[in-house]
């Protein structure tokens, strides 16, 4: 990650809710490091959990196809 220059105030993006915008202008940094972290394992987890399925569901339609 690139540092930020202290002027540069980042603009979040037009798909967050505005109370999670507001909710996180709030936090203290070691507050918004835990949240970036949480949200990456989170990302992590339900690509792996996304995986599993569509894994899931080629073995039942392959079973089926055979």
């Amino acid at each position: 990650m690139t540092p930020m220059p202290e002027s540069t105030k980042p603009t979040p993006s037009d798909l967050f809710p505005k109370y999670i915008v507001e909710g996180l202008q709030k936090q203290d940094s070691e507050t918004l490091r835990a949240v970036a972290d949480y949200a990456q394992d989170l990302r992590v987890y339900r690509a792996a959990a996304s995986h599993s399925t569509t894994q899931a569901m080629a073995k039942e339609l392959a079973a089926k196809a055979q």
